[in-house]
């Protein structure tokens, strides 16, 4: 009796549309809770990643520069307020910045718009990071921050390799993409012009990787986040490392010993037949972060919305 009636809500229940249709199914196969929203289009995923609660929506945009439909990750990573870090597709960050350059000029204004993208505003205000993860990635992303040395490590190594290979994978040349941290949170943004299996997994993973990494930027901060250390196995606050020696494109060296495993799902999934040249997962993890950071500073007022 109780599974017909559980049955039956699930055949009420069912999303009408294909795209929340196969949220749906990807959720129940990840074990993950998916609802849908309660008017128009548009369905969430709630989930617990390596940082934190996950919230993966797909919908309507929030950002004018994201044509058709949206895809956003919030992880409630518990980071510290000060750490404020932001990546951009570079095809992203320069239609942002001629955008702002031509209201500026047509407008005869002096400052930017209350109703411009917080990220418009942060690429105004803060300095864009030279990262040292090689051509390619100075190609494909923009990195600014108010906390310049931590984005720096932030954007390098492991993460600099995942966004690489998001551009082979599921990332298009053109397709906008912002990583953020801001308000003790990870936030991930991205067009979803084709909703597939591929692209929701690519954005839980990137987003999931780069919240722990987050986390361990602020702990070698000397102010870790409010959470609790995660045990063993999944360790979010390392033993010191020196940094080792760098690779061609700024990365550790594949002879860098392994560090422990994170517990990042996919994280040593890929395989060697898809290289990328001087950026590989092996033996990478955390080793290239320095084992200290400079304490972080004091948080701007932002606006950010998800």
């Amino acid at each position: 009796m109780l599974d017909s009636l559980q049955r039956f809500l699930q055949r009420r229940q069912a999303p009408a549309d294909p795209e929340s249709a196969l949220m749906s199914q990807w959720a129940r196969e990840r074990g993950d809770e998916f609802k849908r929203v309660r008017r128009g289009p548009g369905a969430v995923v709630q989930s617990v990643g390596a940082a934190g609660p996950m919230r993966i929506e797909w919908g309507p945009p929030q950002r004018q520069y994201i044509r058709g439909s949206e895809l956003r990750v919030r992880i409630d990573a518990k980071l510290p307020d000060a750490l404020e870090m932001l990546v951009l597709s570079r095809s992203l960050a320069e239609s942002l910045e001629a955008q702002a350059f031509q209201e500026l000029t047509s407008l005869q204004q002096t400052g930017m718009d209350e109703g411009s993208p917080e990220e418009a505003r942060w690429l105004a205000l803060f300095e864009r990071i030279d990262v040292a993860a090689g051509p390619t990635f100075e190609q494909g992303f923009v990195v600014v921050s108010s906390c310049v040395p931590h984005a720096r490590h932030w954007a390098a190594g492991e993460l600099a390799v995942r966004l690489l290979r998001a551009r082979t994978h599921w990332l298009s040349a053109q397709a906008p993409l912002v990583l953020m941290t801001l308000r003790g949170r990870l936030y991930l943004r991205t067009e979803a012009g084709v909703l597939d299996e591929t692209l929701l997994d690519g954005v839980r993973i990137l987003a999931d990787a780069a919240a722990v990494r987050a986390r361990k930027i602020s702990t070698r901060a000397g102010r870790g986040s409010s959470a609790a250390p995660v045990a063993a196995g999944g360790d979010l606050a390392p033993a010191a490392i020196p940094p080792p020696p760098a690779g061609p494109a700024g990365v550790a060296a594949a002879a860098v010993p392994a560090v422990a495993a994170s517990a990042i799902p996919g994280l040593a999934t890929f395989e060697s037949d898809d290289p990328l040249e001087g950026f590989e997962l092996d033996g990478l993890h955390d080793a290239d972060l320095p084992g200290e950071l400079p304490p972080l500073g004091v948080p701007i007022d932002t606006d950010l919305t998800l």
